[in-house]
């Protein structure tokens, strides 16, 4: 058999070609795991349960300007004149305001002491809190665990109290029943009376900032009872549960503010199901980034192999037309060509897998409820990654299994 005078210059042609392709099949791998984690960290966020029900719920925020809202009696005579008017709207079935909304990036924290438990002034626990009106929870579809919602009669003459959520609860009174305990916002200095709240009832846990969030203590207080937090709540939400299409009541509540205050400004009006949506959308982004580069790297990757591979078998065409020639059958010769490309393929997991392995945790933060090595992602990456490739080997291969014996002796 006649030597091939380009052996050395063919075969180093070659070994780059396939340092190349272990390469693209390694990027492909990590870009690919990476788009994965992200789907599916992604398909796990939109089945949590935000804790309240946002469909046909329309959220406004409005403020309260000059000084007449200072006054105690008129900012509360305002809400309850915004709530009475809002909620006889036709299609409307339940109104009322609160100081932040989930999801609005509007949730304060603060600090607050529990009755009897020592206070480490360096290590004060935070709550988010917020300011309710009584139908608050029955608009937001927030359930009652235990106790009782506000009503009407939790004002200024009444004993101060307040609603925590169950979070809260079985943080600070682990095993035991809050209803009746007592806590305060802030830190009572120890010279003064603490003014503390009783525990009334206990709500569901409710996402504030985030769907991907854990859950935190959260803690509700009655809008009616402290008229004199002007400064506190002179930017306020009006919530509203509606029967008909949401956008359709915009205009009406529009009108219903500017008939007590025509110069209340109004902003930020959307649909609560559209704010649980659009609190997706950094998610939504880098998923559909990372996964345009995975599957342009497995494009790459695929047409890299299939190259590679069609330029091996027709620099070995007299090799094959002597091993047909000498008996030889097509099957061998579709393993031979087959265990080429896959063994290429399989190097470069193996450097993928630990590429991957390797820079994953980096996105530790960006997942939920899937962690940086789950088998689930890496087993599906890798079928689809070699199927890919087989499918890309086949061609050559099967273009290999034809080479006619004669023809391929007689071109040397």
């Amino acid at each position: 058999m006649k030597e091939n005078t380009h052996t050395a210059t063919g075969w180093r042609g070659r070994k780059i070609s396939n340092i190349l392709i272990v390469s693209e099949v390694a990027l492909s791998l990590v870009l690919l795991i990476g788009a994965g984690l992200l789907i599916r960290s992604f398909m796990k966020v939109q089945q949590v349960d935000p804790g309240f029900n946002p469909d046909n719920v329309l959220t406004t925020q409005f403020a309260l300007q000059g000084s007449v809202y200072q006054d105690g009696d008129k900012q509360l005579n305002f809400h309850k004149q915004f709530i009475e008017k809002t909620s006889n709207l036709p299609g409307v079935e339940l109104a009322a305001t609160s100081t932040s909304v989930p999801l609005s990036g509007q949730n304060p924290k603060i600090r607050y002491s529990v009755e009897g438990q020592q206070i480490d002034f360096n290590n004060t626990p935070f709550a988010a809190s917020a300011d309710i009106t009584p139908e608050y929870f029955k608009v937001m579809g927030i359930p009652l665990i235990k106790g009782r919602f506000f009503t009407d009669q939790d004002n200024v003459s009444s004993d101060k109290v307040v609603i925590v959520n169950q979070t809260m609860a079985e943080k600070i009174f682990p095993g035991q029943d809050p209803i009746g305990k007592r806590i305060t916002r802030g830190v009572p200095d120890e010279n003064e009376t603490p003014e503390w709240s009783q525990i009334i009832g206990v709500v569901g846990d409710v996402k504030m900032a985030q769907l991907s969030e854990k859950f935190e203590s959260q803690m509700y207080f009655p809008f009616y009872q402290y008229p004199q937090d002007f400064a506190l709540r002179s930017t306020f939400f009006l919530v509203t549960r509606t029967k008909v299409d949401p956008n359709s009541l915009v205009k009406g509540v529009r009108e219903q503010a500017l008939s007590i205050d025509k110069d209340l400004p109004m902003f930020n009006t959307k649909i609560l199901s559209q704010m649980v949506s659009d609190s997706l959308t950094y998610a939504r982004f880098l998923m559909t980034l990372l996964g345009i580069f995975a599957f342009s790297a497995l494009i790459l990757a695929s047409v890299g192999i299939y190259g590679v591979i069609s330029y091996s078998v027709a620099q070995r065409t007299h090799e094959i037309g002597i091993r047909l020639a000498l008996g030889a059958q097509t099957f061998d010769i579709m393993k031979m060509v087959l265990k080429e490309g896959l063994s290429l393929t399989l190097l470069g997991i193996g450097v993928g897998l630990g590429v991957s392995l390797a820079l994953n945790h980096l996105m530790s933060n960006l997942l939920y409820g899937v962690t940086t090595t789950d088998p689930t992602t890496y087993v599906a990456i890798i079928l689809i990654l070699i199927t890919i490739t087989l499918m890309a080997i086949y061609l050559p291969a099967n273009r290999a299994t034809r080479v006619d014996p004669i023809v391929a002796l007689r071109r040397e």
